[in-house]
């Protein structure tokens, strides 16, 4: 498959036109819309942010966090991703909205869900094309480019950051334990 490139030998692939584009098209009508509720938060934790105080916020919209956090009314949204991840066990799905700013904003190294980050997969699916981007740990850069996703082990220390080109920059961050072969024979 074209759309599809591993990067080095770090884990990290990008798949380019992860959805179709009807599905695609789904997904981003159903969260680009005036009712659909966002937060607003920090973009990472205060200890590992490396901006500013007021730089450092982000808008966000969590679908689905382990144990307690189940969005019934938008997690339909997603039920075209889940079956091409092949997760088989979600801990988190969560949308970010960084807003534009005069320069890229790079908000600080980290890992999500550190307690479970040596057995997860971390995967980012991007809404929206800007110049805004992903950055790992060994300088690795993913572009933000609409319908690419990227996918690498959670332990590895990544960033994400404001665009400078568009209004906003719309990702959807999940994480989650992968389905093995093995364990999908009964």
């Amino acid at each position: 498959m074209d759309d599809i490139q591993i990067i080095e030998d770090d884990g990290i692939e990008v798949i380019d036109n992860f959805l179709t584009k009807d599905e695609f098209q789904k997904l981003y009508d159903g969260m680009v819309n005036s009712r659909f509720q966002w937060g607003m938060g920090e973009a990472v934790r205060e200890e590992t942010s490396t901006v500013p105080y007021n730089y450092n916020w982000q808008m966000y919209h969590m679908f689905y966090y382990t144990p307690n956090v189940m969005n019934l009314d938008t997690m339909p949204l997603l039920q075209d991703v889940f079956p091409k991840l092949n997760i088989g066990v979600l801990i988190k799905a969560k949308a970010n909205c960084n807003f534009v700013t005069e320069k890229i904003i790079e908000h600080g190294m980290h890992v999500d869900v550190s307690e479970l980050a040596n057995i997860c997969t971390t995967a980012i699916l991007y809404l929206n094309t800007n110049d805004g981007y992903t950055i790992f740990e060994d300088g690795t850069k993913v572009e933000s480019v609409a319908n690419r996703l990227v996918k690498f082990p959670t332990g590895i220390m990544h960033t994400g950051t404001s665009c400078t080109n568009s209004p906003n920059r719309l990702v959807i961050n999940f994480n989650y334990i992968e389905m093995k072969d093995e364990y999908a024979r009964h």
